[in-house]
């Protein structure tokens, strides 16, 4: 057996290296590597949660509001009852409106 062929030349050794060196800039080029990028990302998705909740918010409060408002609404006519008054009312008969 040949002693000489087992043997790694030093040459190829460093450009193994140089290849595994190549390999992993490429693989953080890709990620976030500043420190801004990330503070920026951060920023831009809690100001979109922040959007999105307070979006919500505003439609919970309005419907809250209008339920409010109805519900007025029908204590004032059924305050209007009870006092012998005569109300107007309309009633719908059936699922479909045309």
């Amino acid at each position: 057996m040949n002693i000489k062929n087992n043997l790694v030349k030093p040459v190829g050794i460093l450009a193994e290296r140089q290849f595994i060196a190549k390999c992993i800039n490429r693989q953080n080029n890709k990620r976030f590597t500043s420190f801004k990028s990330v503070v920026l990302w951060v920023i831009a998705l809690i100001a979109v949660l922040a959007f999105c909740i307070s979006f919500i918010g505003l439609a919970l409060h309005f419907a809250s509001f209008h339920k409010s408002k109805q519900q007025l609404e029908t204590e004032a006519l059924i305050q209007q009852l009870e006092k012998g008054e005569v109300i107007e009312m309309t009633a719908r008969v059936g699922g479909h409106h045309d």
